[in-house]
């Protein structure tokens, strides 16, 4: 067996990726269930309570928002995640 080759990356450059896409999968849910999401009235943690229904375009927006958000920050903040510098 030869040294000379050079050892495969395996997983590791994947780990930031799959946490990334594992926190998508909030506001792609609000923008796909926005009339679901937003038809949600009544008790919440510590006490508060929801009585009026949200409209779904303005859940929808909110998951768009955020979708934008998470661009911007890996265009402009974090670079490129599967092309690192060299």
């Amino acid at each position: 067996m030869s040294h000379s080759e050079a050892p495969k990356p395996g997983l590791d450059p994947l780990i930031p990726l799959i946490g990334d896409l594992m926190f998508l999968l909030i506001p792609v849910g609000l923008i796909w269930y926005c009339d679901i999401a937003g038809n949600f009235t009544g008790p919440m943690s510590r006490g508060g309570y929801v009585d009026v229904e949200t409209p779904g375009w303005l859940v929808a927006g909110f998951g768009w928002l955020v979708l934008l958000g998470i661009f911007i920050y890996h265009v402009f903040v974090a670079g490129p995640v599967l092309m690192p510098n060299r």
